[in-house]
């Protein structure tokens, strides 16, 4: 049988978790939203092309790097799921 301390430590401890688990989940959360309108405004730019050279991948990688270091690479695909232009290593 819990004594009121120890049930009041033990609620505090999983009150305690709860926030951090959603507070970690907003944050990656709030990571993803903002690559996901990184890589739009890279669609919606006057450079942006469906049918890319190997140079314009490396602009459009560019372009994302100086926005957030989290993008290593950049693949672009077809309405067939074929790879048509990637940059990276």
């Amino acid at each position: 049988m819990y004594l009121p301390v120890h049930y009041t430590l033990n609620e505090t401890g999983k009150l305690n978790l709860i926030a951090i688990a959603e507070s970690q989940r907003n944050t990656v959360d709030l990571f993803l939203q903002e690559r996901v309108i990184n890589i739009l405004n890279l669609f919606r730019s006057s450079i942006f092309s469906l049918t890319p050279t190997k140079q314009q991948m490396e602009v459009f990688l560019e372009n994302l790097r100086q926005v957030s270091d989290a993008f290593i690479d950049v693949g672009l695909l077809n309405a067939q799921r074929h790879q048509i232009g990637y940059a990276g290593p």
